[in-house]
């Protein structure tokens, strides 16, 4: 609604516990009409939001002395939404502890773009990210990014210092994009910089990344990034969680020769590891133990001998389930094996393609 249709709809209606109003109304001055909301004694408990760009500087003391909440940078995200609600209606800062269950073991694999213009850290990004089994796609500047279709990628890594466009005017600019002609939802940016002086990251948030990581990036950092840009748990996986893919066993079946046996090997494994997936979806959906126990044994089995030790972990607590005549967990653990084989596969990908 424009400032006249919510001036009309506040008059008629109770008063709502939450107000969010545009900083750039088109038909009034959006101060005008927050005085006027709040000079309805029926108003007096409505929490109050302004939702602003980076052009607009709001005075804090301002807006305290006007009852103002707090307000919401555009183009709004998903999870600034969230918290800003959060802190109106409650004045917790902090997000709530995520559901235990949403923890990093159940994503699927993120689609993850690189602007990095140094060849050396462009491979070590590529390592790391496939070791936690993302996939990825190289830039060498800003403008590269912007030339890219940012809705294929669920992340965007961005160096801070890049020849011609340089990280903070390539986000800048996707922001300013952004706000232009909104898309479904804003490119996640997360910056990566040398710098780790609290200025430095300062301008990292004001040009309109949602994070940063200090270079040289650590493996248990960028996880904890990721982690956080999927608002699930946000700690990474403890050190005794097994890896994806168990080098030791896969070391067994390489060498000698046999680096084309072990391909073929791979490629049979992806294909029916797909198929099995969607038999145990189906066996879950008819509450059929006997099948459920029979397939998650099976490819228990293949998954461990192939090294993929987190997927056979996963695969076991379903058969105990299943044996256990008790499929209460089962949705939950398909959800983790799904997004565990999605990420197993990158990690297989990159062997193929060695």
């Amino acid at each position: 609604a424009n400032g006249k249709d919510a001036r009309k709809w506040l008059k008629t209606n109770d008063a709502p516990q939450l107000i969010l109003i545009d900083l750039s109304l088109s038909d009034m001055d959006c101060l005008d009409l927050v005085g006027e909301i709040q000079a309805n004694e029926k108003n007096q408990l409505a929490k109050i939001i302004l939702l602003t760009t980076r052009r607009h500087k709001m005075d804090p003391g301002m807006l305290h002395t006007m009852g103002i909440a707090g307000t919401l940078l555009k183009p709004v995200r998903t999870e600034r939404l969230h918290q800003s609600l959060l802190s109106a209606l409650t004045g917790k800062t902090q997000t709530p502890k995520s559901n235990p269950e949403s923890n990093a073991s159940h994503h699927r694999s993120l689609r993850v773009l690189v602007a990095e213009d140094n060849p050396i850290n462009q491979r070590v990004a590529t390592l790391q990210l496939t070791k936690l089994g993302h996939q990825v796609e190289l830039r060498d500047d800003g403008q590269g990014v912007l030339d890219a279709a940012l809705d294929e990628f669920d992340i965007v890594l961005m160096d801070c210092q890049m020849p011609n466009v340089d990280g903070y005017e390539a986000t800048r600019k996707i922001r300013e994009r952004e706000h232009t002609t909104p898309g479904p939802e804003p490119a996640y940016i997360i910056a990566m910089t040398a710098n780790t002086q609290a200025e430095a990251r300062a301008a990292c948030l004001e040009a309109g990344m949602d994070g940063f990581i200090s270079k040289p990036v650590q493996l248990a950092e960028l996880e904890l990034a990721l982690n956080k840009s999927l608002g699930i748990d946000a700690n990474p996986a403890p050190s005794g969680d097994a890896p994806l893919l168990d080098e030791t066993q896969l070391s067994q079946l390489r060498g000698n020769d046999h680096n084309e046996a072990l391909r073929e090997i791979i490629n049979m494994f992806l294909e029916q590891t797909g198929e099995q997936i969607s038999q145990l979806n189906e066996a879950i959906t008819n509450q059929d133990t006997g099948e459920t126990s029979r397939i998650s044994h099976q490819l228990k089995g293949t998954s461990a001998n192939l090294g993929a030790r987190r997927l056979a972990n996963a695969l076991a607590r379903l058969e105990q389930s299943a044996l256990e005549n008790d499929l209460t967990c089962a949705d939950r653990l398909l959800e983790e094996i799904r997004g565990t084989f999605d990420r197993t596969r990158v990690q297989y990908q990159a062997i193929l393609d060695e």
